[in-house]
């Protein structure tokens, strides 16, 4: 079940800018050649040999998808996989790609019910019984009584427990700093660029038993583009994009398995730069004429703005669709942390420079995305969490 009202941190892959295959044009001028450069001034300069000059700038020419060009190029947002364009589980392709164990399972990417994923996906009026199906919906919103598993019950819409042992930890009421990290690949023409964004957040919870209400706002995002930050082009989420988001509020669920408390809640949706009516079921934006799209940052342009820095610099003008669902654990007397299942849509409606205008798709890292929350003093800021990030989230 989906809580449309949700805003947490997520991950700007379509601006993680692959540009591995984006060269500065450095050529020696020689006397028998009198072509120019390669320049935003001259868009068809010349080139060194082997590359072609695109929106000012020499890149290497993309090789389509094929068994000789397994991480190869393929047309709108389909996926390269071991040589064959695939398309990407979604409500437009109901039977299309996920990567690793999980597959596409009522329009999203999910684990089917099994031993191994005992929550796992089963389809509407079934619900995962520890290793296999049986009949009767899943505890929701629309089903508030509906199944739970032994020893909870559905209350308000989620499963619940009537008992919790938080030992040393004591209560989830109180303000906390949270870390997102997200990792992905992204894909240019064909060109595989490995991605990390960092989301700091501050949280102000306040716990009702076996729920959490949470008022979160993000403190800062920081985007790595290439291993160790070595691709040719970075992104900067300025300041006033962060001043932009608004609070977001959120409801985690708990629950006493043994000795162990999860934390946990449900796939939730988030529109950034564009206001949809269904933010989960409605078509994501295509171009820039859609009236959907709104100025969140406030600058005068389109969408939420983005900064490009390096080999092509300038404005990035974007729209993103982000879902989002977590499942953790109290790991200490002030923390609890967790995975990420996520997912990203994404598209840049103008840019200063149009090189920087490009179809670009993600494939999020789930095993390497996580969650580290920390408890702090209920005078501390965003700044301190800023200036203190490594000694809060350092596991």
């Amino acid at each position: 079940m989906f809580n449309y009202k949700f805003s947490l941190p997520f991950q700007i892959s379509i601006f993680f800018l692959a540009f591995s295959l984006t060269l500065s044009c450095q050529l020696e001028s020689s006397d028998n050649n009198s072509d120019p450069v390669c320049s935003p001034e001259h868009p068809e300069g010349a080139c060194p040999e082997g590359e072609v000059c695109q929106g000012g700038e020499c890149i290497v020419p993309a090789q389509p998808c094929s068994s000789e060009f397994p991480e190869g190029y393929c047309q709108g947002t389909q996926i390269c996989h071991q040589g064959t364009c695939l398309d990407s589980c979604s409500e437009s392709f109901p039977d299309g790609y996920c990567s690793g164990e999980m597959e596409c399972l009522g329009e999203q990417c999910r684990y089917n019910c099994s031993s191994e994923h005992p929550e796992g996906y089963c389809g509407d009026g079934f619900h995962c019984n520890g290793n296999s199906c049986a009949e009767g919906d899943v505890c929701s919103l629309d089903h508030p009584e509906g199944y739970c598993a032994e020893d909870l019950v559905c209350e308000n819409g989620a499963c619940v427990s009537l008992n919790l042992d938080l030992g040393d930890f004591e209560t989830f009421t109180g303000t906390f700093a949270q870390l997102y990290h997200f990792e992905s690949t992204t894909q240019v023409y064909g060109i595989d660029t490995f991605s990390v964004t960092k989301t700091l957040l501050i949280l102000e919870q306040v716990q009702n038993g076996s729920q959490v209400d949470i008022i979160a706002r993000v403190c800062d995002i920081d985007i790595t583009n290439g291993q160790n930050g070595l691709a040719p082009v970075q992104v900067i989420v300025p300041d006033n994009y962060i001043e932009h988001l608004d609070p977001s509020d959120i409801t985690l669920g708990l629950v006493q398995t043994g000795a162990e408390v999860q934390i946990s809640h449900p796939p939730m949706a988030e529109i950034r730069g564009a206001v949809f009516t269904d933010p989960v079921n409605d078509p994501f934006v295509e171009d820039e004429s859609d009236p959907r799209i709104i100025d969140q940052d406030e600058d005068g342009h389109p969408g939420m703005t983005l900064i490009a820095s390096g080999v092509v610099n300038g404005e990035i003008y974007s729209v993103q669709r982000t879902v989002t669902a977590i499942s953790g654990t109290i790991t200490s007397a002030d923390t609890w942390d967790g995975d990420v299942i996520w997912s990203d849509e994404q598209i840049v409606v103008g840019a200063e420079n149009e090189a920087l205008i490009q179809t670009m798709n993600a494939i999020p890292h789930l095993d390497d995305s996580f969650f580290y929350t920390t408890r702090i003093e209920t005078t501390d800021d965003c700044q301190y969490i800023i200036d203190n990030k490594e000694e809060l989230f350092t596991r």
